[in-house]
């Protein structure tokens, strides 16, 4: 069974505080205006619940022609199906056209979740 993803949110900064779970989101954001080329750093905020046995969570950033431009594997090490799991993962990637790019959750092969961010030029 795979996990459920509850929130995917693209942000200027995360702020995990560990002992207490709060997580602080500064900048959240689903569309940019950037002079292009341009390079960016942000960060990925995920959620998610039904998580039956440890996985690995694939987080990446793909291009507007679908290559892959960003990101890696987070091993989830929680087996509790009622338990809540956020997390984050930061990126630094070259925009070079507009275009939609799109932030995804992959587990076991499968895509668990797809957030578009629209990019394009000011003006």
């Amino acid at each position: 069974m795979l996990p459920i993803v509850f929130n995917l949110l693209a942000a200027e900064r995360i702020v995990l505080d560990r002992p207490s779970g709060r997580c602080d989101l500064h900048g959240v954001f689903h569309a940019l205006a950037l002079p292009l080329p341009s390079r960016i750093t942000f960060a990925v905020y995920y959620v998610l619940g039904a998580v039956h046995a440890p996985v690995d969570l694939g987080i990446h950033f793909d291009g507007p022609d679908d290559a892959r431009l960003g990101g890696g594997v987070v091993k989830i090490n929680i087996h509790d199906p009622l338990a809540i799991v956020q997390g984050s993962a930061q990126f630094n990637v070259a925009i070079e056209r507009a275009g939609t790019y799109r932030i995804k959750l992959e587990c076991q092969g499968e895509l668990l979740a797809e957030r578009p961010m629209l990019v394009a030029q000011p003006g």
